[in-house]
């Protein structure tokens, strides 16, 4: 398997993340590929037509949104070569779209300013219907991954899909709340907000499925998602509730909130280590807490609820967020559909979206999608998609 080469331009920024990356990635992408068994298919159960992940009301009215009033996260070294490379991809005018910035009121208590949903829609000016790809963010992280599989997909197709990004400006879980907890009652409150948070989030995505089902540019029939990290967590519950996509892809995602929040690191895992510290409590008992309040979004309660011919899960071998536990649940309640397992770390098999890797994890989902989505384009996949070279795409100067 070749490895990927980085290019000869290399900005400041360039330099740092580059450094970053190499001590987190090395040179190659190694990883294990489980496809789809198509004899153990089964027809997914119906959808139930009462469920607290529905909604009643009308198809969201929005209103135009100043994407330049968007403030980025720009704390840290990473974050600063994140929201860089992000905001070249982003600005980047590419033929036959348009950027437009929209948003329309929650369904309920979001956790985001204005508690409104922000999109970023890029509009493909092709006359026709063409499909539309969803894609989640990585609430108050990373913009990369997002802009990213977005200027990759507007690249490759030039117009003919269009592709809504949602913002994600604020983390969905609560964690200041949750580190500031008093006592365990206060700590199950807070884990409530943030279970709420999510399933708000859920609710909002199929409304903006309703949304997308009334635009005369958009093939209602071709509606895509991709979720990332904590995207793909979200996304992972949306594939169970939402029928009308017809493909969907989960990239370092896993099942059940509360085995996250009581085994990753970072800031999951400073704030469990306050709190259990000041509380007295163990990481069963903590998780105990939490798994109570996040009961509703356990994925195995709505296994077989989803097609899994229209699934694609990439995850990683050495994940230190989402525990071996969550991964599998999610790929076992799904009814294990086609999954890439790359060997490394939660940000080192990120890293495969950046010219390190030769962005082995974008073109894993844009072929996956051409598949599914019946977009008319040969699909490259496995190893052939890290070693084929895409002349003119630029990738080593993002």
């Amino acid at each position: 398997m070749a490895c990927p080469v980085p290019g000869p331009v290399l900005t400041p920024f360039k330099t740092i993340f580059l450094l970053w990356a190499v001590s987190l990635l090395g040179a190659c992408v190694s990883y294990q590929h489980i496809p789809l068994d198509s004899a153990q298919v089964q027809i997914p159960h119906a959808y139930e037509p009462e469920s607290e992940f529905n909604w009643d009301g009308p198809s969201p009215h929005t209103q135009v949104l100043d994407l330049g009033q968007i403030v980025e996260n720009n704390d840290g070294v990473k974050r600063k070569a994140s929201s860089y490379l992000a905001r070249r991809m982003k600005t980047q005018q590419l033929d036959h779209y348009e950027v437009r910035g929209f948003e329309y009121p929650s369904s309920g208590l979001s956790g985001q300013p204005g508690n409104s949903v922000k999109v970023r829609y890029y509009r493909g000016t092709v006359p026709g219907q063409w499909p539309l790809l969803i894609i989640l963010p990585v609430w108050g992280s990373y913009e990369y991954p997002v802009e990213k599989l977005a200027w990759r997909v507007r690249k490759r197709y030039q117009g003919k899909v269009h592709i809504a990004a949602f913002l994600g400006e604020q983390r969905l879980v609560d964690w200041a709340g949750m580190a500031a907890a008093e006592d365990t009652a206060e700590l199950r409150r807070h884990g409530e907000i943030s279970a709420e948070r999510i399933r708000v989030a859920v609710v909002d995505i199929r409304r903006l499925v309703d949304w997308a089902e009334q635009q005369p540019e958009i093939d209602s029939g071709r509606i895509a998602l991709t979720g990332f990290s904590i995207g793909a967590v979200v996304g992972s519950i949306v594939v169970t509730q939402e029928p009308r996509l017809a493909a969907s892809t989960l990239v370092m995602g896993g099942a059940n909130p509360a085995d996250l929040l009581a085994q990753c690191n970072r800031i999951a895992g400073r704030t469990r280590d306050e709190v259990s510290r000041r509380l007295g409590l163990d990481t069963q008992q903590y998780q105990a807490i939490l798994s109570s309040a996040f009961d509703e979004l356990n994925l195995s309660r709505y296994g077989g609820r989803a097609d899994p011919s229209r699934l694609l899960v990439v995850d990683a071998a050495e994940d230190d967020c989402m525990p071996a536990t969550s991964r599998e649940a999610l790929w076992n309640s799904l009814d294990k559909p086609e999954r890439y397992t790359i060997d490394g770390t939660h940000e080192g098999a990120m890293l495969t979206m950046t010219f390190l890797g030769n962005d082995f994890i974008g073109k894993l989902v844009v072929d996956f999608l051409a598949q599914q989505l019946d977009l008319g384009a040969p699909a490259i996949t496995g190893a052939v998609a890290v070693e084929a070279a895409e002349a003119g795409e630029g990738d080593s100067t993002l």
